[in-house]
């Protein structure tokens, strides 16, 4: 875990000791938590996202129609040919031949050839038909030198390509993530804001309205606060306007913030913080930081008080003596 120069080093004001960040080589991977998307990858090398029961990214797209678009499955024509060909399977391939798809293998004339498929053959003829009940989003893998994934392509047509979805249904989405609204206020200085939020509903005065920002991004957490925990106190008055979000759009930003957690995991940007006093001795030690901004606010926060209470100890210890 420490067998490595720390990557940054936070020191206290008061000399008491220090916060060294490690890179965290043992962590435990964001898919193992308890989150509300699925993210379903097909891939040669990578075992990547969820558990994936699914053999072929058409069995899992013929599966949820099967669930949420009353059992029709869909027509499919691999890249719209004329093959006389029976699909043998399917594998994930990045942009095998400079296609952005995936890699079909069939037999015709006795033996088994590949070619590429489009992604849009699949969302076209399947996506549609869920739209109501479903939010799905193509993930993209990028793979030179490490690998980082994300909801949107990457440039470079030959290291990356599609490498699976993520999804999450209307339901699962109206249960976990709630409802948010888009709020549009004027501030103490009749400048008018507009914030996303939730509104927090069980101590609501009548002239007052109270709201919870989100921050979808940060850490992968769907609708966690601000930064400083800050609720908004808004006069009634005040509020020009609240709009709630669409199911869609919460499911998208929600999907973000998952994939978004996961890429850093993917991409090694996971840390171990160890508190030290001033003499190098471990005071305290905590690791799974996504990202380093929330590396650097557990060593401002719980590490700086883990040191404090150490010299406050020391201070009465040697006060006995």
């Amino acid at each position: 875990m420490r067998n490595h120069e720390a990557v940054h080093v936070v020191e206290h004001d008061e000399g008491i000791g220090r916060v060294a960040v490690y890179h965290d080589e043992c962590a435990e991977s964001p898919r193992d938590w308890d989150n509300v998307a699925q993210l379903l990858c097909w891939h040669n090398r990578y075992r990547l996202g969820d558990k994936n029961p699914y053999a072929t990214p058409q069995s899992f797209l013929e599966s949820l129609r099967a669930d949420f678009a009353g059992g029709v499955k869909g027509v499919y024509t691999p890249n719209k040919t004329d093959f006389p060909a029976t699909l043998i399977r399917e594998v994930s391939s990045h942009a095998h031949g400079g296609k952005d798809g995936w890699l079909v293998e069939y037999e015709a004339g006795g033996g088994v050839k590949r070619f590429a498929v489009a992604c849009s053959d699949y969302e076209d003829d399947f996506v549609p038909a869920l739209r109501e009940d479903v939010y799905i989003q193509s993930l993209y893998l990028y793979d030179h030198s490490g690998i980082t994934m994300s909801t949107s392509p990457f440039s470079c047509p030959w290291d990356s390509g599609q490498v699976g979805f993520a999804y999450v249904d209307r339901a699962t989405v109206e249960r976990e993530w709630g409802k948010i609204y888009d709020v549009r206020y004027t501030d103490e200085n009749e400048k008018i804001c507009v914030v996303r939020a939730h509104e927090i509903t069980h101590r609501v005065p009548e002239s007052y309205r109270y709201f919870m920002p989100v921050r979808p991004a940060i850490r992968g957490w769907f609708g966690s606060p601000a930064r400083n925990n800050t609720v908004l106190k808004l006069r009634r008055v005040d509020i020009l306007q609240v709009d709630e979000i669409d199911w869609r759009e919460r499911a998208c930003i929600g999907i973000h913030g998952e994939v978004e957690t996961y890429d850093s995991f993917l991409r090694g940007d996971v840390y171990y913080c160890v508190a030290e006093d001033a003499a190098g001795n471990e005071i305290e030690s905590c690791g799974g930081f996504i990202g380093s901004d929330a590396a650097e606010e557990y060593a401002l926060g719980d590490g700086f008080r883990a040191l404090e209470r150490e010299a406050l100890e020391a201070e009465k210890w040697s006060k006995t003596l």
